[in-house]
């Protein structure tokens, strides 16, 4: 859940992400759909109702992949646990 709008100007509500390295880096709902999108092409001409089902509003990147890792890894290696020693 974001945190209302912070007093520093911002327009949405506000996120504290704290890294693996100690720091924390704070990221904006700048579209006030209390999501931050990492990436996901959202149209702009959907329903309220539609946009309602998936959250995100926009398609503005709220979490640029060069800061936030969004994603997983697979690996077919992982699933091979029988030969693990």
């Amino acid at each position: 859940m974001l945190s209302p709008p912070s007093t520093r100007g911002s327009k949405g509500g506000t996120c504290n992400i704290l890294f693996a390295d100690g720091s924390v880096r704070e990221f904006y709902d700048v579209n006030q759909d209390k999501f931050l999108n990492p990436g996901f092409n959202i149209p702009k001409d959907l329903t309220d109702d539609q946009y309602r089902t998936i959250g995100y509003r926009s398609p503005d990147v709220e979490l640029p992949k060069g800061e936030v890792f969004n994603g997983l890894f697979l690996s077919s290696s992982s699933a091979k646990a029988a030969n693990f020693e």
